[in-house]
């Protein structure tokens, strides 16, 4: 993650060190209210030779500061103490918080503030104050000169370093002039030197009450930015790799391979002069500015000279599964290399590929790790062979093709009169015989256009084989490392068929971590299992009937009541609950466990268990007796003891009557009788807010809770295999899941989204067409509300055909909370690259993220495909954020 990136994910209110909605603008001699992200300019009155030359380039670049309309600068004018106040917000990403806070100062504060404040600076001074840049009280004569002393004050305020200026407000400063500096700024001039903010003259005076030229301010904010912990917004950070043709390689801030795109008239400078790019060493860290897609502004603020171990050159063998690449430098020298455990592809439009997209002809970059593997390849261009994917939709009307690699990422390709199709070889009669979910790989020309689709495997047939990194049996769900590389995550629907590879049949309570599985997959939907080792070393349970802990056996009476004699191996490992140092001597007779075997059918593994998980099939509360069905589909009654726990969330002094056939309970046995029952339940509900460790969530009964996550309250993000709370955003939704009282996980939904085509009161049905092209028809919850334009509603009818919206479902997959999107159109008339935010008419920005769909005349396209002044209409939800944003000339 960025800086910028990094503070752009900061929750809160505004400050500024946190995440803006709107860029830098610019700052003139009379101050214009609006500006954007600029191309560098050259002025007439600005050299190369002057210190302030790249100052003044960056702030130009950044849009901070904008030339007097003749054509010049204006360095040497003086700065008023608004105008350094406002150019020190705007550097900073202020602009919409201030123009949001004009409308709050009132009289009596612009009277403070010396009255008759421009309209252009009310808004700064109110968030001036906020920030503590200026004290609430003071005068603040706004239209005088902004001497050094006082610009020192600001600065070191702007860092947050008020508390140290202030403990040394009786510092010795050694300045010839010492005795001038005012007694309330003298600690903040001490740190604004000690800083290098700014520096004393020639002569040894620091001369405070001097004013600060526009010239001097620029090189005052560049030496701040220096000091910051954050980057402004727009400033990026990198380390360049290799620099051609105006493309630059670097790798970002989490060490990933990306690519560049340099404007012709593109400023360049190294740690003291303007260079050429050519003068640029591998493993410089650099810091750019981008106008649009391409970079306007770089400097180097720190040198090296080592050498960059990334190779260039054209693809002319891909062996994926023997993990072996080969590459034709421009010499013609073949070079083959290893393939890294997690290699990843990046294309240069920065969209995450996977390695089959690098086929023989594509032009990449390689960067080589430690021990001489490829860790990461940039590709250029794809070469006419190696480009796979799943069928997500096949257009023949539009022609168009859209294919998936599997791991949530999409690529779109025009289908021409003479495309061919063949399978083992063979012709087909036409691209009819293409369907959803065909495995494909296909070959295409420069524009996209495909020659050839050839059918790898039907769809019936989709076979994917990795090792499972990532299991959550409650949910179903399991990530599997393909033997590709790439994380591929499935549910298993109770209609999967499970099975050990020996054909036994297995159970998701088989399943572990590393097992190597093989899935089959028929339209997207995982219809069998197949678990590569035999049925009878993992998982296996029983109730002790005798033991010998001299001899080290273990006789095990199975379900069947069937008796087995094992050898226990030496070491083994006991997981005996209460126990910190087991032996085999803490095992008793009757005692439940799990246990484990190695090749030679030896117990490995004990684990003693005194909860049982399973379905109830029948209660018989008069007689204390309960039925329960295991995983594996075997029924055993038990005794439950007469003052026996029972837990149902939600619900007080619940006892055996409570409990009801079919549910899933945990129940804890002491000998043959229970003596606990904890009913599974579940509570869907909207995140409202979060801190570092707690989540906040409000049920469709406005009943609010909050939850600490930690080792025993799990959280489980789509998509992200270790998540953390930072991966959670307001106004998610989430299903919690109990054992009686406690809960035990939280998964945040993925919302159903897309366009609504049926709307059926009657029936109390939904009908959504989601973006992936298929229709899902969605039954009302009880209760149910809906958010549209403002308004909270309670039935289907406040909803329209064609309107977009998020759908949240309840663990019946019914929808309970709808959010309709609000709709604009026009011409985007400001991009923030950084923060990912585009404006149409407005200073607040539309936020895209990586669920935002994006189509240029209904073609998916990515952020960096959208350009200033194309017209667009965004569908967006509360916050300002983008579901859908449909793109044309």
């Amino acid at each position: 993650m960025s800086k910028n990136q990094e503070a752009k994910a900061t929750k809160g209110g505004y400050s500024l060190r946190r995440r803006l909605i709107s860029a830098c603008v610019a700052l003139s001699i009379v101050l214009s209210p609006t500006a954007g992200l600029a191309a560098v300019r050259q002025f007439g009155d600005v050299s190369t030779v002057m210190p302030e030359y790249r100052p003044i380039m960056k702030l130009s670049a950044q849009g901070t500061i904008k030339g007097r309309g003749d054509g010049n600068f204006g360095p040497s004018d003086p700065v008023k103490q608004l105008e350094a106040l406002v150019m020190v917000q705007r550097f900073f990403g202020m602009e919409a918080t201030a123009t949001a806070a004009a409308s709050r100062l009132t009289p009596d504060m612009e009277k403070k503030f010396g009255g008759n404040v421009p309209a252009w600076g009310k808004g700064y001074l109110v968030t001036a104050v906020n920030q503590n840049l200026l004290d609430a009280n003071e005068y603040f004569p706004w239209h005088q000169g902004a001497t050094r002393a006082w610009v020192a004050r600001l600065l070191v305020r702007l860092l947050n370093k008020e508390q140290e200026a202030q403990s040394r407000m009786n510092a010795p400063l050694t300045f010839a002039d010492a005795t001038l500096i005012p007694a309330s700024l003298r600690g903040h001039i001490a740190v604004a030197t000690d800083l290098g903010l700014i520096r004393g003259r020639e002569n040894g005076c620091f001369d405070p009450n001097s004013i600060v030229t526009r010239g001097e301010m620029a090189i005052f904010l560049d030496r701040a930015e220096r000091k910051m912990d954050r980057l402004p917004p727009g400033i990026d950070e990198a380390t360049f790799i290799s620099g051609r043709d105006a493309i630059l390689s670097v790798l970002d801030e989490e060490n990933r391979l990306s690519s560049l795109t340099l404007d012709a008239n593109a400023r360049i400078f190294g740690t003291e002069r303007a260079v050429a790019l050519s003068d640029l060493n591998p493993q410089d860290k650099i810091r750019y500015i981008q106008d649009g897609d391409k970079v306007v502004y770089l400097e180097v603020v720190q040198g090296s000279g080592q050498k960059a171990n990334v190779l260039r050159g054209e693809v002319i063998a891909s062996l994926p599964e023997q993990g072996l690449l080969t590459l034709k430098d421009d010499a013609g020298k073949p070079f083959t290399y290893s393939l890294a455990t997690s290699v990843s592809v990046i294309d240069l439009a920065g969209q995450m590929l996977s390695t089959s997209h690098v086929g023989p002809g594509s032009k990449a970059q390689l960067r080589l790790n430690n021990e001489g593997k490829i860790a990461e390849i940039l590709l250029e261009s794809v070469g006419q062979q190696g480009l796979y994917g799943t069928i997500v939709d096949i257009n023949l009307t539009a022609k168009l093709l859209i294919l998936s690699d599997g791991a949530n990422h999409y690529s779109s390709y025009y289908l021409a009169d003479n495309t061919t199709v063949e399978y083992n070889g063979k012709r087909f009669a036409s691209l009819e015989d293409l369907a959803k979910g065909d495995l494909v790989s296909v070959e295409v020309d420069g524009s996209y256009v495909v020659n050839k689709i050839i059918l790898q495997k039907p769809k019936s047939t989709v076979t994917v084989k990795g090792t499972v990194s990532l299991i959550s049996r409650d949910s179903r769900l399991v990530t599997i490392k393909g033997d590709d590389g790439q994380l591929y995550a499935f549910e298993l629907p109770e209609t999967t068929a499970l099975q050990f590879s020996d054909g036994t049949s297995a159970a998701i309570e088989n399943l572990y971590l590393q097992d190597t599985v093989t899935l089959q997959l028929e339209n997207g939907t995982v219809k069998k299992l197949v678990i590569v080792r035999a049925g009878n070393t993992k998982g296996l349970t029983g109730k002790i009937a005798s033991i010998d802990a001299n001899r080290r056996l273990l006789i095990v009476k199975d379900a069947r009541d069937r008796l087995q004699s094992y050898e226990i191996n030496d070491p083994v490992i006991l997981d005996i609950e209460g126990n910190t140092k087991p032996t085999i001597s803490n095992l008793g007779i009757d005692t439940s466990i799990e246990f484990e075997l190695n090749a030679d059918n030896k117990i490995t593994y004990i684990k003693s268990k005194n909860t049982i998980e399973g379905v109830v099939t029948r209660v018989d509360a008069d007689r204390h007796l309960i039925t329960l069905r295991d995983a594996a589909g075997t029924e055993k009654i038990y005794t439950v003891e007469t003052n026996a726990e029972c837990q149902i969330f939600r619900r007080s002094g619940e006892d055996l009557d409570d409990i009801d056939v079919d549910d899933r309970v945990k129940v804890r046995v002491s000998g043959d009788k229970i003596n606990r029952i904890q009913v599974h339940t579940q509570l869907t509900g909207e995140i409202i807010d979060k801190t570092s460790e707690r989540i906040y969530i409000k049920d469709i009964d406005n009943n609010e809770r909050s939850y600490t996550v930690n080792s025993t309250l799990k959280l489980i993000v789509p998509n992200i295999i270790k998540p953390s709370l930072s991966d959670v955003t307001i106004r998610q939704w989430a299903v919690v899941s109990y054992w009686g009282d406690e809960p035990y996980q939280i998964a945040v939904q993925t919302p159903v989204a897309g366009e609504v085509t049926g709307v059926d009161t009657g029936r109390d049905k939904l009908v959504i067409r989601q973006y992936d092209g298929s229709s899902r028809t969605l039954e009302k919850a009880s209760p149910f509300k809906v958010d549209k334009g403002g308004t909270t509603s309670y039935g289907l009818s406040a909803i329209s055909i064609g309107d977009r919206i998020q759908a949240f479902t309840d663990e019946q997959n019914r929808i309970m909370r709808a959010f309709v999107a609000s709709k604009v159109s026009g011409k985007i008339d400001g991009i923030n690259r950084t923060t990912k935010d585009i404006y149409i008419g407005t200073t607040v920005g539309y936020h895209i993220d990586s669920n935002t769909i994006i189509t240029l005349n209904g073609v998916r396209k990515n952020f960096d495909d959208i350009q200033q002044k194309q017209s667009a209409t965004i569908y967006y939800t509360g916050g300002y954020n983008a579901i859908e944003v449909n793109l044309s000339n």
